[in-house]
Order: C-alpha cells, then structure tokens, then sequence
C-alpha cells in the first residue's frame, strides 16, 4: 500500500440528514475548535463517567454528535495537536516529539485552509511552545501562548473571547487550547477539591521510577479527584466559549463547534505492573489513546446522536472540512460525515498509533525503541522494537488490556500484524528526530515533566 493510496483529497459535499435531497447549509460564519490536553474520554460524564465532570460537555453532546471510539495517533502534546490540524499522522508531519517542528512548513492546515476561505484566523493556547508558529505551522493570523511553561484556562479563554468580540461579525477560525488536565492537577477555586472525599490526602506526584512503591489506594483516589476537578474546569471554560460562539453565529447560521482532547492519561491502571501512574506518552494503553470527540452544529449535525467509531484524530480535518462544504485538502484521515448520516463503511475500520520516541535509558527500561498500536475496535494489537514482541487484547471483553491473546489467537495476531506492517511501511518517517531541541524548549518541558 503506497503512502498516496492512503491521500484522500476532500470534496465539498452537501450534508443533508433528512434523506430527502436538501440545500446545502450556509458555510458556518463560527468554526470553534476547542482541544483539552490530557482529558481521557472515560472521565467525562458525557461518556458516562459517574462523577459529573462535565455538564457545559454533555450540553453540547446532547445538541450535536458525539464520537464514542477517538484514539489519537501519538499521545503527545505537540504530534496530537499538529495531526488535528494538518489530518497526517506524526510520521509524516514530522513532530514525533514534544519540541520538534514539521518537517515541511508548508503543509496546508486547517488554519491555511480557513484563511483561504475568508475567514479571520486565531489560535490562544495554555503551553508555551505550542503556539503555530513555534511548531512551523501555517495559516493563523493571531496566536497567543504564554511566556511561561503553562497558563491556566481562564486566562487563556478570555484572551480569545476579547479576540471573538472584537472581530463580531467576521467568518472566524479560532482554535483554543486548554491545558488544565495536565499535570500537576490543581484546579482554581471553586473547582479544587470538588471531587475530593473528607480526609483524602494532598496529592503528591512520585514520579515513575521502577524502584518506587506503589500509590497507596488513597493516594490514587486523591489524585484522580484533582485530576477530575481539572476536568470539570475545563469543561466550564469550554461552555462559555461555546456560548459565546452562539452569539457571534448570525441568524440562521449556527457555529460548527468541535471539542477533542489531544490524549489521555494513564491514572494508577499500570502501578503495579508498570510502576507507571498519572502520565503518559511512553505506553500506547487506551486510558492515554482514547480521546473524546463532540462536534455540534444545529440544524445540520443531528441532535443526540453518538458514532461509535473508532475514529482518529486524523479525522477531525477532514470531517470539518466537508462539514463547511469547499474542497480540501490532502490527508490520512477521512471525514465522519458519512457515518453520521448513517452510512455503511465499506470495510472494517483500523486506526493507529504510535509512541514517542524514547532515551536510552527508557528504552532500557520499557525493551523497546519504538512502539505502535493497530485496532478495530474489537481487539487490538501493540508491536514493539525492538525484537517485534506483540501484545493482543480483546477491548469488548477486556477493556482494562490485562490480558493478553496473542498466542491464544494467532490468526488476529497475525491480521493485525501485517496491517501494521503495512501502515508502517506506507507511511515513510520523516523529519529529523535526532535534531536537538532548542534550550528554552527544554526547560519549559522540564518544568512540565516532559524531561527529566
């Protein structure tokens, strides 16, 4: 399979939900898009989570359609963040590490799509060094980031809803990012200790270190209540910049509204077994590949309706793209649209994944160099190099992937294997992985955790 069989070059489509042939929807004036960075799907309590984590969401859900199965390409900020707006997998946009930039500065984005559209471009993000031009990404007129290694949301959103305001009644792109859920998880009040029981202790991050005991019970059950207080923050802020994108819609014209996560985050799943808790990036497990995906638009995305997937994050460009209805541009992923019409795929769907590359002393530690993902949405295959050790797990019967099937089921093993063989293959690495990271960018990854 060639890496152009993969290329999908979009074409304007008209939605029509209906069955009956309609017009084409007006082009939306708003597109929104809103990423939370380490937000898992399975604690949001639109996906069912038993805490409510996240009401402004599960408004928004119940308006539009949610993804049930999004699974990123690479859980890492920067290589998710750049397959969301370019469509392309981190192997061919080239940023496989946090720091790095695309190989080629002119790929086409969403951003560069939009502006050649007409619309006004901005992009206000929560991380430093995520901002579009840092990561050699094109089309966004305004970018704000902050001058140190994070910034909570709420100043993050009222810079773009100042930013949405003053450019009230212009066709509008703007991508928002909201880092809260990330490490360390300390909401600001009145959300900080909303999920925490009496007598829980305060939340200390140990690190991941092979020798460490084990988080005690207690110790998990605080850490997963301050990392959901960041949930329900970033939910809140999420809601008003939706909110504000209904107001600036004119009439009849709804904004096209999308809410993604760039990955998840391992909570205690891996303590014992991996000595590896509250982080991610160097497992490719589903609590830090399984993402959540709203997309809203009414009047043309059906009310209420849920996709089960699996999707990508490959696909949210694609599918923005033929939900505003002009021609595209050349992507891995494909658009959502036909599925949410209810159409057929014509075949089984895999989705892929890979994990960021490691140090030699990780690598040490984890017997491997790289490591990728292929699922169907039933059974899932995990290869690693080297010495191509495969892990195989039935996610219907085992969602927890405690127990693997890869000699219990060669034949699935052996499917999945070549199917991952051949993506690999496909899609040739590029960019320079060895290339160093500047030194600001390394002390502000070192502040956040990314470097030790």
């Amino acid at each position: 399979m060639s890496g152009r069989r993969l290329l999908r070059l979009l074409l304007p489509a008209a939605v029509a939900w209906s069955g009956a042939a309609t017009a084409a929807p007006p082009r939306p004036t708003v597109i929104l898009l809103v990423t939370l960075d380490t937000t898992r799907a399975d604690h949001l309590s639109t996906y069912g989570y038993a805490r409510t984590t996240s009401p402004s969401l599960s408004r928004v859900a119940a308006e539009g359609v949610r993804v049930e199965h999004v699974i990123t390409p690479m859980p890492m900020t920067d290589p998710a963040h750049t397959s969301i707006l370019t469509g392309l997998q981190p192997r061919t946009h080239g940023i496989r590490m946090n720091g790095h930039t695309v190989a080629d500065p002119s790929l086409p984005t969403l951003a560069s799509w939009a502006r050649g559209l007409g619309y006004r471009t901005a992009a206000f993000v929560s991380r430093a060094h995520l901002v579009p031009s840092e990561l050699r990404l094109q089309g966004f007129e305004h970018e704000e980031g902050p001058g140190r290694p994070q910034r909570v949301g709420g100043k993050t959103v009222a810079s773009a809803m100042a930013w949405m305001r003053a450019h009230r009644g212009e066709p509008m792109f703007v991508w928002v990012h909201l880092f809260d859920p990330h490490a360390p998880y300390a909401a600001p009040a009145p959300f900080s200790g909303r999920f925490r029981a009496p007598g829980d202790p305060a939340p200390t991050y140990r690190g991941n270190e092979a020798a460490r005991d084990p988080y005690s019970p207690t110790e998990v059950q605080a850490m997963t209540s301050c990392y959901d207080d960041e949930i329900a923050y970033a939910d809140d802020l999420a809601g008003r910049l939706i909110a504000l994108a209904d107001e600036l819609a004119p009439p009849g014209n709804p904004p096209l509204v999308v809410v993604t996560a760039d990955h998840g985050e391992t909570l205690a799943e891996r303590d014992r077994t991996h000595r590896y808790a509250f982080d991610h990036g160097q497992l490719l497990y589903q609590e830090v590949l399984e993402v959540p995906l709203i997309l809203r638009r009414p009047g043309v995305l059906p009310a209420g309706h849920v996709l089960p997937g699996p999707a990508s994050l490959v696909d949210v460009a694609p599918t923005i793209v033929e939900l505003v209805g002009e021609p595209g541009f050349a992507v891995h992923g494909r658009s959502l649209v036909a599925d949410i019409g209810g159409g057929t795929p014509a075949r089984r769907r895999l989705v892929f994944s890979e994990r960021r590359l490691l140090p030699f002393s990780k690598q040490l530690r984890w017997r491997s160099f790289e490591q990728f993902s292929v699922q169907d949405g039933r059974y899932k295959l995990i290869l690693s190099t080297p010495f191509a050790r495969t892990q195989l797990y039935d996610l219907r019967d085992d969602p927890g992937e405690a127990h693997d099937l890869a000699r219990a089921l060669p034949a699935v093993e052996a499917e999945l294997r070549q199917a991952l063989d051949e993506w690999r293959t496909s899609l040739a690495a590029t960019g320079d992985t060895s290339a160093a990271v500047p030194p600001e960018k390394v002390r502000a990854m070192r502040a956040l955790g990314y470097v030790e």
